[in-house]
């Protein structure tokens, strides 16, 4: 249900309060700063401007590129808009996300597709689809088991920036003064734009995902279910290109 719009008579025909606007406008610039920015592909320009010239050779960005993405999307993607979703529009963690939510649901909607991904990807998985040029995005991923676990710590740090804006604070949070379609239209269209440019596959299933994971946020309240599902999908992807690659 739409909150009240608080905003000044002259722009109460615009729509949706000031507070949520510069909430959702924020999400589109710091994704755009992210896309640009934020990626394993800048790491060298970052390494260039900001790091000792051990971390400059091509194989430091191969190690390094995808945990700096981890790192741009958590500070690019959730802090600021985290902060002003909660001193701007008032929204709690709970509001956005940042609780168990109807927990029994969420698990039995999320907990199949997080398991079954894993055999689907690996028989299913071809390298010519595109994703296994592109994955795993560190070689740290590649070593030995205990290596592809920190990655794994590393990569959910990246999911719970991903989930935390686009089913978080912008379906869960500006859902409440934008309205729930609009608001699943902005966050499935940020999160698929910023897919642009790489595996074709990859950007299709994004635009699949966005209304799907949106509406599993809904549903439970929680942005932890769709973070599962989210979160299996990528991790499934990894160990299938290892496993076709070696």
């Amino acid at each position: 249900m739409p909150q009240p719009n608080s905003s000044p008579q002259w722009l109460r025909g615009a729509g949706p309060a000031v507070p949520a606007f510069l909430v959702g406008f924020a999400a589109i610039f710091f994704s755009t700063v992210y896309y640009y920015h934020g990626r394993k592909g800048e790491f060298l320009s970052f390494a260039r401007a900001f790091l000792p010239a051990s971390f400059q050779a091509r194989e430091a960005a191969e190690l390094w590129g995808g945990v700096f993405q981890c790192g741009a999307a958590l500070l690019l993607l959730l802090i600021p808009c985290l902060l002003l979703a909660r001193f701007v529009t008032k929204l709690d963690f709970g509001a956005i996300g940042f609780k168990p939510g109807e927990w029994k649901w969420g698990l039995a909607v999320s907990l199949p597709p997080a398991l079954l991904v894993f055999p689907l990807f690996w028989f299913g998985q071809q390298p010519e689809a595109g994703l296994c040029e592109v994955y795993p995005l560190s070689t740290l991923a590649r070593g030995s088991a205990t290596s592809f676990l920190l990655w794994a710590g590393c990569y959910l740090v990246y999911y719970v920036a991903w989930e935390g804006l686009f089913r978080g604070i912008i379906q869960l949070g500006l859902g409440q003064q934008f309205g729930l379609v609009p608001a699943m239209l902005l966050q499935t269209a940020l999160s698929t734009l910023l897919h642009a440019g790489g595996p074709e596959l990859e950007t299709l299933a994004a635009l699949l995902a966005g209304p799907l994971l949106g509406l599993v946020a809904v549903r439970t309240g929680s942005i932890l279910y769709p973070l599962l599902i989210h979160f299996a999908a990528g991790v499934a992807t990894d160990l299938s290109c290892i496993g076709l690659g070696g």
